[in-house]
C-alpha cells in the first residue's frame, strides 16, 4: 500500500505535479525523507531535481543532510548541496550534519560536508 491515502507514491506526486511536494505521508514523512532513509539515491535525486526542498525538516528537526549523515550517503550530499542545502543547520538536538556524520563514523559524508564548507570547530 502507498504511504499516501490517495494511493500515490512520492515519485507519482512529483512526476505528475512538477512542483515542490514536501507534504508528509500518513506516516509523517516527506517523499524525500522516505527516499533517503531507504537508500533510493536515484529517486532522491529525481525528487530534488523536481523541486523537493533540500532544507526541509522532519519531526526531529533533521534535514536531508542529517539523514545522509545517518545513512552514510555521501553521493546525495553532493546533490543536496548543489540544490542549496545548508551544511550547518542544527537538528532539535543541536547537532549539525557534520557532527552527526562524525558520531556515526561516516568518513565519506564528513569529507563531503567539510569540502562544502561545514565548520569543523
Amino acid at each position: 500500500m502507498s504511504p499516501y491515502e490517495d494511493g500515490y507514491t512520492a515519485v507519482h506526486r512529483h512526476s505528475q505535479h512538477k512542483r515542490r511536494e514536501n507534504k508528509p505521508s500518513r506516516i509523517g514523512q516527506a517523499p524525500l525523507t522516505i527516499a533517503i532513509t531507504n537508500g533510493h539515491v536515484q529517486v532522491a535525486q529525481f525528487l530534488i531535481a523536481n523541486g523537493a526542498d533540500p532544507n526541509a525538516v522532519d519531526e526531529g528537526g533533521r534535514t536531508p543532510l542529517h539523514l545522509c549523515a545517518e545513512t552514510n550517503n555521501a553521493l546525495l550530499v553532493e546533490t543536496l548541496v548543489a540544490y542549496g542545502a545548508s551544511v550547518g543547520r542544527l537538528d532539535q538536538s543541536g547537532r549539525t550534519p557534520l557532527q552527526l556524520a562524525s558520531s556515526r563514523g561516516s568518513l565519506a559524508v564528513v569529507e563531503k560536508l567539510v569540502e562544502h564548507g561545514a565548520k569543523v570547530n
